[in-house]
């Protein structure tokens, strides 16, 4: 493999090794074979189980049939394979089993190179689906972050809405918690006072005494 193809591998190993989202992932893979063979036009359709997702394409000189073209790569089922034209590729990728995507690279600048291209294409493939893989998980967890905080936020704010004063204790007798009314209350009316980390004791019933 020439050194310049292995600086490729390496520069493109290197950035799909940060945590970035899905698109982000399929835009720089894009671009390494773009770079690699100079196809007249390379498409990827990202599958998600069996629901393929939204269509990527590059290097198109004139209006696609998109359509076509997404029916024609959920029907492929092979690993691999040449392009009817013979002037490219289309290529599964995977992870851990799972199909994430089909990448088809036509019209190579260089046609008679083609099985170079693919043999580069094939030994970079499970990085591709690993780093497709992983920008999902990136995202859900994004995601579910997202959902905490904002369910956080309401919960906060029907906590600090309560016409009583709500505190937290801990078994030690120390306050963790305390809604906006019970703070009000203890710096004597001034809003972001409070008690902290102050400790307070705990009867016998469980009433706090002052």
């Amino acid at each position: 493999m020439p050194g310049s193809s292995c600086a490729m591998i390496l520069d493109l190993m290197r950035k799909l090794a940060k945590l970035q989202t899905e698109e982000a992932c399929i835009d720089i893979f894009l671009e390494f074979f773009v770079l690699l063979s100079r196809p007249g036009l390379i498409v990827f359709l990202p599958f998600y189980g069996q629901v393929p997702g939204t269509l990527k394409t590059q290097g198109a000189d004139m209006p696609l049939n998109n359509t076509r073209i997404i029916e024609r790569l959920c029907n492929f089922q092979e690993d691999y394979s040449w392009t009817t034209s013979e002037k490219g590729f289309t290529l599964s990728i995977f992870h851990l089993g799972e199909k994430v995507g089909v990448v088809e690279v036509n019209d190579l600048s260089i046609p008679e190179q083609k099985n170079h291209y693919l043999d580069m294409a094939l030994s970079i493939r499970d990085v591709i689906g690993l780093s497709i893989a992983n920008s999902r998980i990136f995202q859900d967890l994004k995601q579910a972050q997202n959902y905490l905080y904002e369910e956080k936020s309401r919960f906060m704010a029907a906590i600090n809405a309560a016409s009583d004063a709500i505190i937290t204790i801990k078994q030690d007798g120390t306050i963790s918690f305390w809604n906006d009314l019970w703070g009000d209350h203890r710096s004597g009316g001034h809003p972001g006072g409070g008690a902290k980390g102050w400790i307070w004791y705990v009867d016998e019933v469980g009433l706090i005494v002052l």
